[in-house]
């Protein structure tokens, strides 16, 4: 949003924008791993950018979920990919945030001069103002995030292996829609982005041809490996098998 919108007609990022929403499920395989282990697996097409996409969620008795994303490319030629994430509908009162990852001012892949430390803040504290509402505040190499209420009760997200995370008490679609922060309405729920990555926020124009660079790699793969980690409530742990389009899970 914003600074990731450009001009250039060989760049046009738009077909992405609704390529999660048009996912339509064509099967569901449930395993029982063990007595206290289950495997959900989703197999979707995403028919606006002709690919396939599966999620996996392996749910322990323990409360902890394992999520992985996969997007499986197809054929057509595509503009690059601008983001992989998933989305986390967060209950409200979860204000407290906790993070182990680059800190505490915003950063992302083309802007990752921070130090790797733990930090704490709360979501309405890493909005960042611009001249308009824009993607802000996101935080990048992430190994866990939490977001707790006063009792620190609350959920631990963490990466299998790193992140990039963004919270706030606004929708991209209500960023879009303002020309000023005043125009936003704050809602009560926390919209939580827990990404593999996104594409950097560009240079110092908004008029030169996109840099690649820092773009997200369709049908690239990553090593990932599961580290339990006790948390008060629960928690989710988010894993990427391959660069994938938008999806997203709730969890109240």
């Amino acid at each position: 949003v914003g600074n990731q919108a450009r001009t250039d007609p060989t760049q046009d990022l738009s077909i992405w924008r609704h390529a999660g929403e048009s996912w339509k499920v064509t099967g569901v395989d449930v395993r029982r791993v063990d007595d206290s282990t289950v495997t959900l697996t989703v197999h979707a097409d995403l028919p606006l950018v002709d690919a396939q996409y599966t999620m996996t969620y392996e749910v322990h008795e323990d409360g902890v979920i394992v999520v992985g994303a996969a997007y499986h490319p197809g054929a057509r030629k595509l503009a690059m990919m601008p983001r992989f994430g998933l989305g986390l509908v967060v209950s409200p009162g979860l204000e407290r945030l906790r993070w182990y990852g680059r800190g505490p001012a915003e950063t992302y892949v083309d802007r990752a001069f921070e130090r790797v430390g733990v930090y704490r803040s709360s979501v309405d504290a890493e909005w960042v103002e611009y001249s308009r509402p824009q993607e802000n505040g996101n935080k990048v190499d992430v190994r866990w995030i939490e977001l707790s209420n006063e009792e620190g009760i609350g959920l631990r997200a963490e990466g299998l292996p790193l992140l990039s995370v963004g919270a706030r008490h606004v929708t991209t679609v209500d960023m879009e829609q303002a020309a000023y922060s005043y125009q936003l309405t704050r809602r009560p729920e926390t919209y939580l982005n827990l990404d593999l990555g996104q594409m950097g926020v560009g240079g110092i124009d908004s008029w030169s041809r996109l840099a690649t660079d820092f773009a997200v790699t369709i049908g690239s793969r990553s090593g990932m490996r599961q580290i339990p980690v006790p948390s008060r409530s629960f928690l989710v742990a988010a894993a990427a098998k391959e660069s994938a389009t938008n999806g997203s899970w709730v969890c109240e």
